[in-house]
């Protein structure tokens, strides 16, 4: 095991923050860096086009099944299975590249397909409306760019987008809340990725933000379900569990990563958040 999670960086995806790539070139140009678990500073779709047994989001074993849809947030850990070949789509793009309002924003932050290990299943009758997408994105991608090439590829990974949404809620009753309360939560959530590890205090987020720990709760809460206290343990417990399950870090060396000051401190943390350990989480997952 590997000491810390390996980061794929894409910055520079065709400069623009885009890239539609096949699984099986990805695979084969990437393989020494896919046997071990690593992340991505950017947001997927994945379409495969086989079966997969043992890809693993995170900590679950993801059923991956041809035509159906894999959406993955920026950050979260990822694990090819060595013995599968893979086939199929995936398109990468980054924050800058799709987010031009708040809209925009709430489309990735709050959306249970890309903050969820849901496989979104297509509709038989749907699977020739995303391949077209996906063949408009390979036609464009192939004319010399110019400054209409990123705004054409970003109307049509939006519509992509939206027509997963539309199979998605069609089956699932999910309240997209916008507004102030929206606003708010993106701009928190984005403070926390950003600082969790030596900021936990809601108070220090609300001063930030030039508002109240009472308005920030109410915000947190109509949006996400979930007080603001909790939001910032999500972020702490999520990466805790990613470093002991992925990285051969000792769990002393992980509570300081975190930005815990006593190895005691962080084991009750944990303990209090998960029902177990540090060690015993770990060889759940080893």
């Amino acid at each position: 095991m590997q000491p810390h999670i390996h980061d794929l960086r894409l910055e520079d995806l065709r400069n623009w923050g885009f890239e539609l790539t096949n699984m099986k070139v990805f695979q084969e140009e990437n393989r020494e860096m896919l046997i071990h678990p690593f992340r991505t500073n950017v947001y997927h779709i994945i379409m495969p086009f086989t079966y997969v047994d043992n890809h693993l989001l995170d900590f679950d074993k993801i059923p991956v099944k041809p035509y159906s849809l894999i959406f993955s947030s920026k950050n979260r850990v990822h694990l090819f299975d060595q013995t599968a070949v893979y086939d199929g789509i995936v398109i990468a793009f980054t924050e800058n590249f799709f987010c031009k309002n708040d809209n925009d924003l709430s489309m990735l932050q709050q959306n249970p397909l890309f903050n969820s290990t849901i496989v979104q299943e297509i509709s038989p009758v749907n699977i020739r409306e995303y391949i077209a997408i996906v063949e408009s994105i390979q036609t464009e991608l192939l004319h010399p760019m110019d400054e209409f090439s990123a705004v054409i590829v970003r109307n049509l990974v939006h519509n992509f987008i939206m027509l997963s949404n539309r199979e998605f809620n069609a089956h699932n009753n999910v309240n997209v809340v916008k507004g102030p309360d929206s606003q708010i939560t993106q701009r928190y959530s984005l403070l926390i990725g950003q600082n969790y590890k030596v900021i936990k205090s809601v108070a220090a987020y609300a001063q930030q933000l030039n508002i109240t720990e009472k308005r920030l709760n109410i915000a947190t809460s109509n949006v996400l379900g979930k007080t603001a206290k909790m939001v910032i343990d999500d972020h702490v417990v999520i990466e805790a569990r990613r470093m002991i399950a992925f990285t051969s870090l000792s769990v002393k060396e992980i509570g300081f990563e975190m930005g815990f000051s006593q190895t005691t401190h962080f084991i009750k943390y944990f303990t209090k958040h998960m029902g177990m350990s540090p060690a015993t989480f770990r060889q759940q997952h080893s």
